[in-house]
């Protein structure tokens, strides 16, 4: 199942052209997926998120923020703020820690994964991340079989 109603759409001198360009979106998706069928699946397209799209050069999509005029891509810093405050906790992570489990792994990591799409330097960093994690879950994997 697909779903598409996040799209970033820009005009500078003429703004009825955005109208247009969102139709010609909805008519390629159809013309992708096939026609609409309610009986048997969901829409493509959330009309009622299109109908209540705002129309500004800042618009957050897929969770992150959008900005035409600088031609940026960021992450919201309540998302930001949210995962520092995960991962400063003294009592969840930091060099005294000798366990966690693997929701709290899973959980820090996938923010940091969302984080690094838009921070190319922390997306080189991920892979290691993701070894440690394996290695620690494969430690405790051999652990757990010797007891």
């Amino acid at each position: 199942m697909f779903y598409v109603d996040d799209d970033v759409y820009s005009e500078v001198f003429r703004t009825s052209r955005i109208r247009q360009a969102a139709a010609a979106s909805i008519e390629a998706i159809f013309i992708l997926l096939g026609n609409s069928d309610l009986r048997r699946c969901q829409d493509p397209i959330s009309f009622d998120k299109m109908v209540e799209m705002i129309v500004s050069y800042l618009n957050k999509v897929l969770g992150h923020i959008i900005n035409t005029r600088t031609l940026t891509v960021g992450v919201p810093d309540e998302f930001l703020n949210e995962t520092i405050h995960i991962q400063s906790l003294s009592t969840t992570w930091g060099p005294h820690r000798r366990e966690f489990s693997v929701q709290e792994a899973a959980e820090l990591a996938g923010k940091l994964n969302h984080i690094a799409i838009t921070a190319p330097w922390l997306k080189f960093l991920m892979s290691q991340v993701y070894e440690s994690l394996a290695c620690a879950l494969k430690l405790n994997e051999v652990t757990a079989m010797r007891t």
